[in-house]
């Protein structure tokens, strides 16, 4: 009954500062349904008030596909705000954004592609992450960087885990910390995968290891930690050092063992 009242709404959304009457009429927006509210409501995506942002981003997830193409162009803005607002706004409209943001990706500069991807990134779809692990090795390297953390979303792969270990070797510090960074971040990699890297690498993947592991912090790396002590190698052993600080529940008679040994 009340999308004949539209204009109505409309006027007391735009007449009024009162934040309680412009939640109101947002959520009722978000039910409503109706195409001609998705300017309006774009409007109040970098408003003062969390509580107002939060609902024109509902109120516009709301209307589906009919709001994707506005909010495709919120990805220009000038405000930072209003960009963070519309990524999260398609995430959760979920897989009808994802057609309309691959074939923007390709035709936007550096900026636009960075804010595509990270409305991608929210999306959490299969279909993104195959994007992510082709940008992986982009020449630009904040593609690079945003798309190596971004796989961190997603179930690791075989071909993913290939990715980032390789990256592990590559000349920008920068890239090789990332990788490391989402190999920690990465949920089903298990403890033993790591700990087996560490036990077969070279110098350069034992040290990413050793940051993996203390950047996880989990006890179960303890022991592994501890024969890096028996080796000569002082940046491993200043590595291992500092992960088994990042410990709990450490069992001092294993620390007082190293030095008995020398």
């Amino acid at each position: 009954r009340l999308r004949k009242h539209f204009d109505r709404l409309k006027k007391i959304l735009l007449e009024n500062q009162d934040e309680e009457i412009i939640l109101g009429v947002v959520n009722t927006f978000a039910k409503l349904g109706i195409s001609e509210s998705i300017p309006l409501l774009a409007n109040y995506l970098d408003h003062s008030s969390e509580k107002i942002r939060e609902a024109s981003i509902e109120a516009l997830s709301a209307q589906g596909e009919y709001a994707v193409s506005f909010l495709l162009e919120r990805l220009d803005d000038d405000s930072r705000v209003i960009r963070v607002s519309s990524i999260e706004s398609l995430a959760k409209i979920g897989d009808v954004s994802i057609a309309p943001l691959l074939e923007n990706f390709y035709q936007k500069d550096k900026e636009g592609r960075f804010w595509i991807l990270n409305a991608l990134r929210r999306l959490n779809a299969e279909v993104a992450r195959s994007i992510f692990l082709s940008l992986c090795k982009d020449e630009d390297v904040d593609i690079q960087l945003l798309s190596i953390s971004a796989l961190s979303e997603f179930e690791s792969s075989e071909e993913s885990l290939e990715v980032l270990l390789e990256l592990l070797d590559h000349d920008l510090w920068r890239v090789r910390n990332e990788s490391a960074r989402t190999l920690s971040r990465l949920r089903d990699l298990s403890p033993e995968f790591v700990i087996r890297q560490l036990q077969e690498g070279f110098e350069n993947r034992k040290y990413w290891m050793i940051k993996v592991m203390e950047q996880r912090s989990d006890s179960i790396f303890i022991k592994p930690l501890l024969s890096i002590f028996k080796g000569d190698d002082w940046v491993l052993k200043t590595a291992a050092a500092d992960a088994l600080q990042k410990i709990p529940y450490k069992d001092s008679a294993d620390f007082i063992e190293i030095f008995n040994n020398g």
